[in-house]
């Protein structure tokens, strides 16, 4: 998933780079910002990351997070034939590949199902210049 060669088509020429998807320190710093009452935080076991609310020394591989009441599609999409989760781009402390599945809590865990997909992360140039042109919505200069 950080192959930058593999994902180099979601890049294109206003694009340094893309991978696959979020790593565990980008999800956790989008989160955190996002939901500031439910923050996360992690740190390196071994060769991956282990996960805990912010405040309970429980570490783990896997969190669920109960504040969220609803799906959040930053994160997953809704509908049929839709991906219910994304996978993360960091190795997990424990035995399998990490994901974010929303149902409509937020759960990070292992997974051996069908319903995740991948959500490219694009690394737009530092030279750009975005114009904000509604809530959220941002077109290059």
């Amino acid at each position: 998933m950080l192959d930058t060669t593999a994902w180099k088509v979601f890049a294109g020429e206003n694009a340094e780079y893309a991978i696959g998807g979020p790593t565990s320190e980008l999800f956790i710093k989008s989160w955190n910002a996002k939901y500031p009452n439910s923050q996360i935080e992690y740190k390196v076991k071994d060769s991956g990351y282990i996960y805990a609310k912010v405040g309970n020394n429980n570490w783990s591989s896997g969190f669920n997070i109960e504040v969220v009441t609803s799906f959040d599609n930053l994160y997953s999409l809704t509908g049929n034939n839709k991906a219910k989760g994304m996978w993360l781009a960091s190795p997990s402390g424990g035995d399998h590949h990490l994901n974010i599945i929303s149902t409509p809590r937020m759960w990070a865990e292992y997974y051996y199902g069908t319903e995740c997909g991948f959500k490219p992360i694009v690394c737009l140039k530092s030279t750009l210049v975005l114009k904000e042109t509604g809530l959220n919505e941002f077109l290059i200069k």
